[in-house]
């Protein structure tokens, strides 16, 4: 679809029928993981490449550790993508760096072992612009998820279920969420590895 609100719950509907219907998606598990991780890496929409890591999250969930066997080269350069991408939202980085958390958890092979040159650069750079947007003035830090064209197109009521713009927020790659969540990162594939 054209509208990033159409693509957002698609993404999400397929997250919800993860939960309960892993039997009739593993069937598709294939075709699911070619048509999201280009939504990760490509799409114009930072609320899009959320839903899609949120995505890859809830598959490793349901389809671990055979996900990461069959699929874990393209997931983990989808997700390093995503870590890397400077253009990202804090809350767009964020996530994928939990969703590297996601990809470890259930990692008994330890597929994870033969992309550390990958991964563990990406985590340092998460660290590394978390220090540096510490280090600049309040004013001069983006916000998380600015208004864009596409995004008033939508109206109020279709935007607000995507994502709360409260104070709450990670409004930084400062922000103690997004050092968490690398934190965590590094945590889990250390463990895994």
């Amino acid at each position: 679809s054209k509208e990033w609100v159409e693509r957002h719950a698609g993404l999400m509907a397929i997250c919800a029928a993860c939960e309960g219907s892993a039997k009739e998606i593993v069937r598709q598990l294939e075709a699911l993981v070619k048509a999201i991780i280009p939504l990760v890496t490509k799409d114009p929409h930072p609320r899009v490449r959320w839903a899609a890591l949120n995505c890859i999250a809830h598959l490793c969930a349901e389809f671990s550790p055979a996900l990461q066997q069959a699929f874990g080269r393209p997931l983990l350069e989808a997700i390093v993508s995503a870590m890397r991408n400077r253009s990202n939202p804090a809350r767009v980085t964020a996530h994928a760096t939990t969703c590297l958390v996601d990809f470890c958890a259930k990692d008994e092979s330890h597929t994870i072992r033969g992309y550390l040159d990958e991964i563990l650069p990406a985590i340092a750079a998460v660290f590394q612009l978390a220090s540096r947007d510490a280090k600049q003035p309040d004013n001069a830090k983006t916000s998380d998820f600015s208004s864009s064209s596409s995004s008033k197109k939508a109206s109020s009521s279709s935007a607000s279920f995507c994502f709360s713009l409260s104070p709450s927020s990670p409004s930084s790659p400062s922000d103690p969420r997004i050092i968490a969540a690398a934190m965590g990162a590094l945590a889990a594939v250390s463990g895994a590895a």
